[in-house]
């Protein structure tokens, strides 16, 4: 009895052990994932552009909606609005987790909104807001690491952060644009059925339901081919011809989250090309299998496994 005493005993303090590892260990990610925040917020304008402002997330959001900023961006007279969710980490399936949940999770349950929100560049206007497109910002501990080294040592080589963010978001809003137009072009087509039945089908001219045709064989044949480069031609088609605002062509379900997707890739690409010209300073690239998986395309068929 003594000794089945002593095993118990052993065993709880094992557990005991287990489980402060386990929060000391949460804390800590915690704590990094706080700090990748506070630098986003801090350096924004010199990440992303004087015309951005940054909105923390309520709590609410944060916890609920899992986002952690709202980027602002004024474009024009024009406001594009879109979500970070800011993380570290070094586990590959984390990642994968991430990107499925602000893709298809997301977008296919409709929760593509903040509840409680207070605009920087229109001060009067606080409260919800629709169909906001989100990106996960992942990055492993070691580039964590050398980016705070760098905040401190104007002299470290500060890693090609704002290259990463850039092409982290440009991937990631391509790939869900490509994904919401799939679930689009199918949900029009059963319901152009339905209505052909019901003998109320609203045909598009032959020349729009040409351009309509082209618009989507030539954004599978980039998805399937990986041609991505050819994708900002069809982004400012999409965003620019009336015929993608008409309901037998874009569902009202996702119209919004589409063109809003699509003001924030036509806000990248046009950073992005300005940032390729002008950045001439020395940096070390990010790499791994974490920086790779965030940097990767997803294809449509991905986002049903």
């Amino acid at each position: 009895m003594e000794t089945l005493r002593r095993i118990d005993k052993k065993v709880i303090e094992e557990n005991i052990e287990r489980e402060e590892a386990g929060v000391q260990k949460s804390k800590e990610r915690g704590l990094k994932q706080k700090a990748f925040e506070n630098f986003i917020t801090i350096e924004a304008k010199k990440l992303f552009g004087e015309n951005v402002e940054v909105v923390p997330a309520s709590h609410f959001d944060d916890i609920v909606n899992k986002i952690d900023i709202i980027l602002e961006i004024k474009e024009g007279d024009k406001i594009i609005r879109l979500g970070i969710d800011a993380s570290v980490t070094d586990v590959l399936e984390f990642v994968h987790r991430k990107i499925l949940d602000n893709s298809r999770n997301r977008i296919r349950s409709g929760q593509t909104g903040v509840n409680y929100f207070k605009s920087v560049l229109e001060p009067d206007f606080k409260g919800n807001l629709e169909n906001i497109p989100k990106v996960a910002i992942i990055i492993p501990e070691e580039q964590l690491g050398a980016i705070m080294q760098s905040v401190k040592n104007e002299k470290e080589k500060l890693p090609d952060v704002q290259s990463y963010l850039f092409e982290s978001i440009k991937s990631q809003l391509e790939s869900q644009f490509a994904y919401v137009a799939d679930l689009n072009e199918s949900k029009i087509k059963v319901e152009n059925i339905m209505k052909s039945k019901e003998g109320s089908t609203l045909r598009l001219r032959h020349k729009d339901q040409e351009l309509v045709d082209n618009f989507y064989n030539s954004l599978k044949n980039i998805s399937s081919k990986g041609n991505w480069k050819d994708l900002p031609e069809l982004i400012k088609l999409f965003g620019e011809n009336p015929i993608f605002k008409k309901e037998s062509v874009v569902n009202l379900r996702y119209r919004d989250i589409l063109l809003n997707i699509a003001s924030s890739l036509s806000w990248i690409y046009k950073e992005k090309e300005v940032l390729e010209k002008v950045s001439q300073k020395e940096t070390t690239p990010f790499g791994g299998a974490v920086a790779n998986a965030v940097l990767s395309h997803w294809k449509p068929d991905d986002f049903r496994v």
